[in-house]
């Protein structure tokens, strides 16, 4: 949220979730211990 100034978590949910369906980050672990990488 921070990152990209979102007010809001489910704007931040959203941008995250468009990334994963296009391709561009992967998702990694679960809840908490959740990270995002870009992909290469």
């Amino acid at each position: 949220m921070e990152t990209c100034d979102y007010k809001s978590r489910t704007g931040a949910r959203k941008l995250i979730d468009k990334m994963i369906n296009a391709g561009l980050i992967e998702k990694f672990g679960e809840r908490a211990n959740t990270i995002y990488r870009i992909k290469k």
